[in-house]
């Protein structure tokens, strides 16, 4: 009898174990993995499902056509597990994979925005893994085109000396805003060459008369920022007695002594001198009678 009471404990003790096993072991419920977008399309499948713990390899978003990959909000893991998953923005489009399905829901919105597309030339650079003929930009953004080995490298010989984009010369720590497509050309030059972008200014004297000291045309530098500053010292006589010099004048505009003249970008310009009345003089009208004279032809 004792054994049969022990024996029948024994298999009740493996039923439980069993159950319990299988209750632990048994999957939880699928939960959803819900996608939107702004200016995007989400992938098929959307929304998607998996189990706690499972892991979902591709969660995906395609741009619509012009838009580029700007942000994106993940509810639903926590923000502290960053090893729980994976975004991978591949420009213009949007990627992720989940390593690790939580016990949720979760949802994924991305936002794209207007793009620019910058198609690249390396002028005789040797290009890199990471070097790309075309690559899309957020319209408004700020950049600037550094180089390094695995994008791109100079000419045997040569050192790097900034890009043109769309023709117009940008050095080599020079910011450049993106506002339309555009074509990046790579700029090179031999080792301690001067190659710093100038500006052309040629002067218009305006019937004035230079002196000894006078300079003459010159060249100034026209990177991102720069400017030619008006003077007041110009070694150049006034047209008339009575006149002074109020300025150099660009176009319709007057740029006064101490202002500056923008040249940033620009490849020539010809400042007119600009001449005014002296305000210090004081003019007197007079008024004369002939007392009886007959005026003449001179009166």
């Amino acid at each position: 009898m004792t054994r049969r009471i022990r024996l029948l404990a024994v298999i009740l003790a493996m039923l439980f174990a069993l159950n319990t096993t299988t209750a632990l072991a048994a999957p939880s419920d699928p939960h959803t993995i819900t996608v939107t977008a702004e200016h995007g399309t989400p992938s098929a499948g959307n929304p998607l499902s998996a189990a706690a713990g499972e892991r979902v390899d591709f969660i995906g978003v395609t741009a619509d056509d012009g838009y580029v990959y700007k942000s994106s909000m993940v509810t639903g893991l926590a923000a502290t597990d960053e090893s729980a998953y994976l975004l991978v923005s591949a420009y213009p489009d949007f990627a992720m994979h989940i390593d690790e399905m939580p016990d949720s829901d979760v949802t994924v919105h991305v936002v794209f925005v207007e793009g620019v597309t910058l198609t690249f030339v390396a002028n005789g650079g040797t290009t890199g893994s990471l070097w790309r003929d075309t690559q899309m930009y957020e319209k408004g953004s700020t950049v600037t085109f550094a180089i390094f080995e695995d994008l791109i490298s100079p000419p045997e010989g040569k050192e790097y000396d900034g890009v043109t984009v769309n023709n117009v010369r940008r050095g080599p720590t020079d910011e450049v805003t993106l506002s339309e497509d555009a074509t990046v050309v790579y700029q090179w030059k031999n080792p301690g060459e001067d190659t710093a972008p100038k500006c052309a200014i040629h002067f218009v004297l305006n019937g004035g008369t230079a002196g000894p000291r006078w300079e003459g045309d010159l060249e100034v530098g026209n990177g991102a920022g720069t400017a030619y500053l008006v003077r007041d010292d110009y070694d150049v006589t006034p047209p008339a007695a009575g006149k002074i010099f109020a300025g150099l004048t660009v176009g319709s505009t007057l740029y006064a002594p101490g202002q500056s003249i923008p040249v940033a970008g620009v490849e020539e310009i010809s400042p007119v001198f600009t001449w005014e009345d002296d305000p210090s003089l004081t003019y007197v009208i007079a008024t004369f009678d002939p007392n009886g004279g007959t005026p003449g032809t001179g009166w």
